[in-house]
């Protein structure tokens, strides 16, 4: 009796472990990419303080989400149709 209670009780200690090991990993990948997101604002923040395009940043972001050119996506330029036919 008392080995099988010892057996159950390992059998819960081991389902824990396993429990906690996945939380680890999925923790240190949380970890991991809190620190990439956290090195890329920081040379972002650098780049623009020593003088550099704000827009250069914008577009390699942009780049990055959508896999190509972010010129293809932009909103065409459409002249203000009250300035063209005012006669103000």
């Amino acid at each position: 009796m008392q080995v099988k209670g010892l057996a159950e009780k390992m059998q819960g200690y081991q389902e824990e472990g396993e429990e906690l090991l996945e939380f680890n990993k999925e923790l240190q990948w949380t970890l991991m990419m809190i620190k990439k997101d956290n090195d890329t604002l920081r040379d972002n923040l650098e780049y623009l303080m020593a003088g550099g395009d704000p827009k250069k940043i914008e577009d390699e972001q942009l780049t990055k989400l959508i896999g190509s050119s972010p010129e293809k996506f932009k909103t065409p330029q459409v002249d203000n149709v009250f300035d063209v036919h005012s006669e103000f």
